[in-house]
């Protein structure tokens, strides 16, 4: 399904939700979206990363991005991640998700209604990057958690391998 919504400076957001063929088809003559964005949109293993077209001009970023309903669920650990996509061509915004949880689309209307965010008028690539945020927000706990983990870790590799060493020294004057 494809909605589209005028926002501001002539520019537009296109929310497409679980593309059918006619979808696709529309996405590639109406926005002439190259057909490798359309291939990358249909696997579901998708990794993360911005692409760049420059034969059509257009934009994607493909981020991944947990699978759930509502903001208010937490990231536990049986929480699973699927790619969600952002494309800029000319003056649209185009997101699209295959996901059954539209979290992406979501987080976009809450984006594009809010009184600041209309009032500034950001560029399409900063409403990109804004929502990309909030759909993410979940991990930074989790990416800090991991960060603490990785110097505890760390830390106690050095002080075996610093014990190691000194066994190797006391070996070798022996």
């Amino acid at each position: 399904m494809i909605k589209t919504q005028a926002l501001w400076r002539d520019q537009q957001w296109v929310a497409v939700t679980r593309p059918d063929e006619g979808d696709i088809t529309e996405l590639m003559e109406k926005y002439s979206i190259p057909r490798t964005y359309i291939s990358y949109i249909s696997d579901v293993k998708e990794r993360a990363r911005f692409d760049y077209n420059f034969e059509n001009q257009c934009g994607m970023f493909v981020f991944r991005t947990i699978n759930h309903g509502n903001h208010s669920m937490k990231i536990t650990h049986t929480k699973q991640t699927h790619p969600v996509y952002l494309m800029i061509k000319d003056n649209a915004l185009i997101t699209v998700n295959t996901s059954r949880h539209d979290l992406l689309n979501e987080t976009m209307a809450e984006l594009v209604s809010n009184d600041r965010i209309r009032q500034e008028e950001p560029s399409l690539l900063t409403l990109s990057l804004d929502a990309l945020f909030e759909l993410n927000r979940d991990y930074f706990d989790r990416i800090n958690a991991l960060d603490d983990t990785r110097e505890e870790l760390e830390a106690i590799n050095s002080d075996r391998l610093m014990i190691k060493s000194k066994s190797y020294q006391s070996l070798a004057r022996a």
